[in-house]
């Protein structure tokens, strides 16, 4: 669990590097199925569930860059597997069937916004184990302004780490005393990267591999950093100077609206605020004021994904999901009546 731009992908092929775990790409599965999940109709109909399942599966085998899963699945081939008529049971039947492929006996999941499926996850997979990856937002806000994905003010950004981090935190307080989630550090984790590995191995009751450490000399990683501008790193050792960014990144001001925002959230997390109690005040119509910036802002910025290689389809699949017809019988929940 993490914000975007916190470092999950190199924790990814981190583990990914361990014999016994898989890590494949994040088709963002839990976020946009979950979404749509209700247009399926009841997923006890069989037809409803096949709907589904064909939809989870294209998810991982579109051409869409570095999100493609080099293993094919057939939906007959989940559906056969699933052990319950869910969600949560298809996601994890693919990425059962992937480690399978890989001769591994577990497999990591990175997908964005895992917070929001993790009670939903725990339901259905009751040993599942979370990795709370956090990272200095400052730092995020910088790397998040280069993505025309996203918010482009650091107010409206700060915004989003700030309850991105809260739902984490709320997470990781009700399943910790079971062992289900660990706080992982992305500063600390790229300062001492064998100490903290050793630190996650120990938590998942694994061995700790020294291959962990030299992730990026895998074929994998290598041809993952090429399929996208953001991954390109994943090919590199890891950067123990990739820190504090913000410090010369962001403008004096932006990072006194980021603390205004976010600064009790950076404490909890134990991150060193710049600015006083006093320079952190902001009154009703900065806060308005810096909404409409950053609409403004992203509304330019998000011009540049026409760009993006395998956009179009991505969209495409997308809107698939999102817009599907569901006119029959079938997808109705309670029976229809009309007003007389």
């Amino acid at each position: 669990m993490s914000s975007e731009r916190s470092g999950s992908n190199l924790l990814r092929m981190m583990l990914g590097a361990h014999p016994h775990l898989a890590a494949p790409p994040p088709p963002h599965m839990w976020r946009h199925l979950t979404e749509a999940l209700p247009q399926y109709g009841p997923l006890t109909v069989d037809a409803n569930f096949q709907r589904l399942v064909e939809d989870a599966v294209m998810m991982t085998q579109q051409s869409y860059a570095h999100l493609k899963w080099k293993h094919h699945f057939s939906p007959e081939q989940i559906q056969q597997h699933a052990t319950a008529p869910t969600l949560t049971s298809v996601i994890s039947t693919l990425y059962r069937a992937y480690a399978r492929e890989e001769n591994a006996d577990g497999w990591v999941c990175k997908e964005n916004q895992l917070f929001n499926h993790a009670h939903q996850i725990r339901e259905h997979l009751p040993d599942a184990q979370f990795i709370y990856l956090c990272r200095d937002g400052r730092d995020v806000a910088c790397s998040i302004q280069d993505m025309p994905t996203h918010d482009q003010h650091a107010y409206a950004i700060a915004n989003e780490w700030m309850n991105q981090q809260k739902k984490c935190l709320r997470v990781h307080q009700e399943i910790q005393h079971t062992n289900g989630s660990i706080i992982v550090r992305y500063e600390d984790l790229i300062e001492n990267p064998e100490a903290t590995i050793r630190q996650i191995c120990d938590f998942a009751g694994l061995e700790f591999e020294k291959r962990m450490l030299y992730f990026h000399e895998t074929d994998e990683a290598v041809e993952q950093a090429q399929k996208s501008q953001y991954w390109e790193n994943l090919s590199k050792p890891v950067m123990s100077d990739n820190k504090a960014k913000f410090r010369h990144q962001l403008s004096d001001r932006e990072v006194r609206i980021f603390e205004a925002v976010a600064g009790d959230v950076l404490a909890l997390l134990g991150y060193p605020l710049m600015t006083s109690s006093e320079d952190r005040e902001l009154a009703l119509w900065q806060r308005a004021w810096y909404r409409l910036q950053n609409e403004v802002q992203s509304l330019f910025k998000h011009q540049e994904l026409a760009d993006w290689d395998g956009r179009e389809e991505r969209n495409a699949t997308l809107d698939q999901i999102h817009n599907r017809s569901r006119s029959d019988s079938r997808s109705t929940f309670v029976p229809s009546f009309t007003y007389e």
